[in-house]
């Protein structure tokens, strides 16, 4: 495992105490990781083992046990006397972008992520947000049966956050913080003039001749969307083999396997029918909007928006501005700024 993370993340040296994430890693270089433990082991493996797990010594014992099998709740941080934090996945499914948050928010803090039903083909993953939360909830009671409880949600893990608390206010439970980070209420599928727009992408338009797939493969990528143009030419049902082949030569993309993108493509699209569909509730638990400064507010052009949450809040909505874009606020450095407003919601009493 130590020779594992050495090769992945091109180090001299891994001690077997050294954690993943401490050593530079991040959520594409732990998709790497599992990949290449897939092929030694011969086992399909959860997107959640390295977050579980994350020293080559506590990872050789988790495969060592057969602790393998995919679950929704992923515990990330379990230390602290403090109430815990459930953050459901964003788009895509898994929940390695939290990492960084736990970290940042310190030890006292436990973060648990929830990750998406299908990620490594063991199922088929949920069409609708509602689904979703019914199960998260059952996930998180198995941690905390009672409320208050704390959530926090990246993009579509906002929306997931969102019903979550009201499947939890429906069942008489109470709510203490729901923390929307950079998330959008609404994410109908428009038709502008000037091409597709999604709004995952921040409304910013798609070009016609481009496929659905290697659009939502550049959400979960951003940095493939350099490689557009080359696609031009290239017929539609080539364009996501030719497109992971361009991402793969200029390193924008992890050294996982076909069959590993598949399942994380046939999430994503699951994901996209259920964020489109989705509405949210009503519901006047004290919820906070954490916007993103070249986030989604930006590239819709509302750099003051609530981003469409203030119409469902009954209660009253906060917003703050964080350093960092859609993708890069959970990231360091920018994460210790999130981290630090964050912890003024959690574990409060009033």
């Amino acid at each position: 495992m130590a020779a594992v993370y050495r090769d992945i993340l091109g180090l001299d040296d891994v001690a077997l105490t050294d954690s993943f994430f401490d050593l530079g890693g991040d959520s594409l270089s732990a998709l790497s990781v599992l990949d290449h433990i897939e092929q030694i082991t011969g086992e399909r493996l959860a997107v959640s083992l390295i977050l579980e797990h994350q020293t080559p010594t506590l990872l050789a014992t988790a495969l060592t046990r057969g602790s393998t099998r995919p679950n929704s709740l992923v515990p990330i941080q379990t230390g602290g006397s403090r109430a815990p934090l459930f953050c459901p996945h964003p788009f895509g499914g898994h929940v390695l972008f939290y990492a960084p948050l736990a970290k940042a928010l310190g030890t006292e803090q436990p973060l648990f992520g929830l990750q998406a039903r299908g990620l490594n083909g063991e199922a088929k993953p949920h069409l609708s947000i509602p689904e979703m939360a019914r199960e998260y909830v059952e996930a998180i009671k198995s941690v905390q049966p009672r409320g208050p409880y704390q959530l926090a949600g990246l993009s579509m893990g906002g929306s997931i956050a969102w019903e979550m608390a009201c499947q939890l206010r429906d069942a008489g439970d109470e709510i203490a913080v729901l923390a929307l980070l950079d998330a959008k209420a609404l994410h109908k599928h428009y038709e502008y003039a000037s091409g597709r727009c999604h709004s995952l992408l921040g409304d910013s338009p798609a070009p016609d001749w481009l496929s659905e797939q290697p659009i939502i493969l550049s959400i979960l990528f951003p940095a493939l969307k350099k490689h557009w143009q080359k696609l031009k030419s290239v017929k539609r049902e080539r364009q996501v083999t030719a497109l992971l082949e361009f991402g793969r030569k200029a390193g924008h993309l992890p050294a996982i396997s076909d069959t590993q993108f598949d399942h994380i493509l046939t999430v994503a699209e699951a994901n996209r029918i259920a964020l489109y569909d989705y509405t949210p509730r009503p519901h006047d638990a004290r919820s906070v909007l954490f916007a993103a400064k070249k986030g989604l507010r930006m590239s819709t052009n509302q750099p003051d928006g609530d981003l469409g949450w203030k119409q469902f809040t009954q209660g009253h909505l906060e917003i703050h501005e964080v350093p960092g874009d859609h993708y890069t606020m959970v990231a360091s450095p920018h994460v210790s700024v999130l981290a630090k407003k964050l912890d003024k919601y959690l574990n409060r009493n009033d």
